[in-house]
């Protein structure tokens, strides 16, 4: 119990610190998931050199989570981190 109140104030309260977490998995996420946002050029058909494989395995429990607890952007967010 200790350590879920340790993670949830780690991603409450830590600022972002790279933009790579942002645009290379927090993005791809949010548009796998809703379906808008932003398309880096890693992940785009035309270069693909990178794969939504690894990006599904965050979307999926997103979707539960979303389905079960309807959690809006914002909590979705901090689910995520």
């Amino acid at each position: 119990s200790i350590l879920l109140v340790v993670r949830m104030a780690g991603a409450l309260l830590a600022p972002i610190m790279d933009c790579d977490e942002t645009f290379n998995y927090l993005e791809p996420v949010h548009y796998l998931v809703r379906g808008s946002g932003m398309q880096t050029w890693e992940y785009s058909p035309q270069y693909a050199l990178r794969s939504y494989a690894l990006i599904e395995l965050y979307a999926l429990p997103v979707r539960l989570a979303q389905g079960v607890l309807g959690l809006d952007k914002v909590r979705t967010f901090y689910f995520l981190r």
